[in-house]
């Protein structure tokens, strides 16, 4: 198998259709069509199924396409280690995250670290947690920002930052009144006050008549705010459901029901006003931010550089 061969076959495979694959390979589908017929030729059997739509792989397909996509793979990692010799002065690296990540948290980290090493350069992937996993997997991205809870086995966590997640009440809730000497506010959240042992908690037993707003079952903070709940004995009222922190953090603020946001969106989000924030009293109210790679995997020099940054300004 050589690096055309190899190039065609996992495009067509990826693409499902001879004449898109030509396009992208810059060809003629006869001629992509051609070569192939000669490749399977040469191996003696079929790669794709012609009689089904779209294009299908056959079983010595799935075995070309895995091997090629091993080659791939180690080909990459490779190339990820001889850049390393070059101290940095080449090399790139894909890093994957949600849409609050790429938009609010990870701007100036790029900008730093661009500046800092010009040369080497990053592509950047958004997406939810559960497609950024799959990704892993396969090898079209090197690294994903996120939380990762469950140890898997063929991850690799590395935790860089720990995070406050606080709750949110809307503005008007009769509740802010009661509890007004222990709201946060913007200023002593960015200047880390929270952190302080002298800091007021709140019990969020306290808060078992708010309506809630949850994210959806597959992020970190679906599963973490309902042990909050579960740990102060009450099961929450969910008022509705969403896909992004930032949806919850506006609805809180224009008093549409209770939500729990992390410290890193009021940190990183550059909002003008926020909604009244709480630090609540229990132990399980942090988690940490980390950085999840796919276990054995080579983490080049220029990645290593990223997230040793990213931990520092996290700090900061």
């Amino acid at each position: 198998m050589n690096s055309l061969d190899r190039l065609y076959v996992l495009t067509i495979a990826h693409e499902k259709n001879f004449s898109r694959a030509a396009a992208k390979l810059y060809i003629s589908q006869p001629a992509l069509s051609a070569y192939i017929i000669k490749l399977e030729k040469g191996l003696g059997c079929r790669l794709f199924d012609r009689n089904t739509f779209p294009l299908s792989l056959t079983s010595a397909g799935r075995a070309f396409v895995d091997c090629a996509s091993k080659e791939e793979t180690l080909e990459k990692e490779l190339g990820d280690y001889l850049s390393d010799l070059t101290n940095l002065e080449a090399g790139c690296f894909s890093i994957g995250g949600s849409q609050f990540f790429c938009t609010c948290f990870l701007p100036p980290i790029l900008t730093d670290y661009a500046r800092r090493y010009p040369k080497i350069s990053i592509s950047l992937v958004e997406d939810g947690y559960p497609a950024l996993k799959a990704m892993l997997g396969e090898g079209t991205v090197d690294c994903v920002l996120d939380y990762e809870t469950q140890k898997a086995q063929n991850l690799t966590v590395l935790p860089l930052h720990q995070e406050q997640i606080f709750l949110t009440l809307p503005p008007h809730s009769p509740r802010n009144q009661i509890f007004s000497k222990a709201c946060l506010t913007k200023e002593q959240i960015l200047s880390g006050y929270y952190l302080q042992p002298d800091c007021q908690k709140v019990p969020l037993s306290a808060f078992l008549e708010e309506e809630f707003l949850f994210l959806n079952q597959e992020h970190d903070l679906y599963d973490r705010s309902q042990k909050l709940c579960s740990n102060a004995g009450f099961h929450p009222k969910i008022k509705m459901f969403l896909n992004q922190t930032l949806t919850a953090f506006a609805l809180t603020l224009a008093d549409f029901g209770a939500s729990f946001i992390s410290d890193t969106v009021i940190r990183c989000g550059n909002f003008e006003k926020i909604p009244p924030v709480y630090k609540i009293d229990d132990q399980d109210a942090c988690r940490f931010l980390s950085a999840i790679c796919k276990k054995n995997r080579y983490v080049s020099k220029a990645l290593q550089r990223f997230l040793d940054l990213t931990a520092e300004q996290l700090k900061e």
